[in-house]
């Protein structure tokens, strides 16, 4: 099997596993129709795609390790970057998906009590769930590979509470550079515009998710996977 075919079944695989969750399915349909009835209230979209990959991200490697399931797939011709990448796609387009759906059924709802949301403003939305899903999922899957189980949930949350506390001795554009590196997102006005300032966010984007992936790539790689491990 080629590598991208190898690729294509690991993504199928993870999306199999969350899916095999009743927990998962019933959380992220409850948490879209809060954040409908919301949209319906404020008569703003409101996308989310933090929670759900979140939700969808975690423990994405590490319950492989925990669960004995890591050494079992490493026994096949499977690189470790295709399955770092995998689990990356898989969290990112599995949350941007779902955080688009729910967008557009706060747009028809709108629409149908009356107030319309412009398509660009629908598009920019949609745009920025999926960055900010294949930002934040980089994120995760990096702590993922250092952590077992879901630990890197914890991780996570701790790493954003010590940015929040720092705000009161750091500078405040080191707690915005450290916010933006925990939850990576790009809107659609940066990437459209050809200004410096909207080329830095592309740029600062891009290399945070390429920063996180290459981490990740390499703890992987030198990862000690065994059947004792976890």
């Amino acid at each position: 099997m080629s590598e991208l075919g190898v690729l294509w079944a690991l993504i199928r695989s993870t999306w199999g596993e969350r899916l095999s969750r009743p927990l998962i399915g019933i959380l992220a349909v409850v948490f879209c129709a809060s954040k409908v009835s919301l949209a319906i209230y404020t008569h703003e979209l409101d996308a989310p795609s933090l929670f759900l990959t979140l939700m969808f991200a975690a423990g994405s490697v590490g319950r492989d390790v925990t669960s004995g399931v890591l050494p079992l797939i490493f026994t096949r011709p499977v690189a470790r970057r295709t399955y770092v990448l995998a689990k990356w796609i898989a969290a990112g387009a599995a949350a941007g998906a779902v955080s688009a759906l729910t967008l557009v059924v706060q747009a028809l709802l709108l629409w149908h009590r009356g107030a319309p949301v412009p398509g660009s403003e629908i598009s920019a939305a949609i745009f920025a769930a999926f960055t900010s899903a294949f930002g934040i999922a980089s994120v995760i899957v990096l702590l993922s590979v250092l952590v077992p189980g879901i630990g890197d949930m914890a991780l996570w949350a701790a790493l954003l509470l010590i940015g929040s506390l720092s705000a009161k001795v750091a500078p405040q554009r080191f707690v915005q550079e450290w916010h933006a590196f925990l939850e990576p997102t790009l809107e659609w006005g940066a990437a459209s515009g050809t200004n410096l300032a909207g080329w830095f966010r592309v740029v600062s984007y891009l290399s945070t998710v390429t920063l996180c992936l290459c981490l990740a790539v390499m703890a992987a790689n030198r990862k000690e996977i065994s059947y004792a491990a976890g």
